[in-house]
């Protein structure tokens, strides 16, 4: 049974909604699943990523673009608004919620 709740983001957030861990796939060249989820008043986005990882390209020097280098050798993204304490079932469906979108990038479903 899956985890994530494809519905729209915009919504207002029921009580309901809260529980679930909302995603969206966005499509293109940069294909990737957003999962966004509100825990203890921290919102957390997860951005999970199908571009591969890159090699290293020479000659990158120190005030070179190295974020944009950063961002697209990596594949999953956490953001949130504060600090959050997790409890190890929060933490296993948040393993879970990323493993299932891998999942649906990669066709894997």
């Amino acid at each position: 049974m899956s985890i994530l709740s494809f519905e729209e983001l915009k919504k207002p957030l029921s009580q309901k909604n809260k529980i679930k861990w909302r995603a969206k796939h966005i499509k293109g060249d940069n294909e990737r699943i957003e999962i966004h989820k509100i825990i203890n008043g921290t919102n957390i986005v997860i951005v999970v990523r199908k571009n591969p990882a890159l090699s290293r390209p020479s000659g990158l020097y120190k005030y070179e673009p190295w974020k944009s280098y950063y961002e697209q050798q990596n594949e999953v993204k956490i953001s949130m608004n504060g600090s959050l304490w997790l409890s190890f079932d929060e933490v296993k469906e948040l393993n879970t919620a990323i493993i299932e979108a891998k999942d649906i990038l990669f066709n894997k479903s």
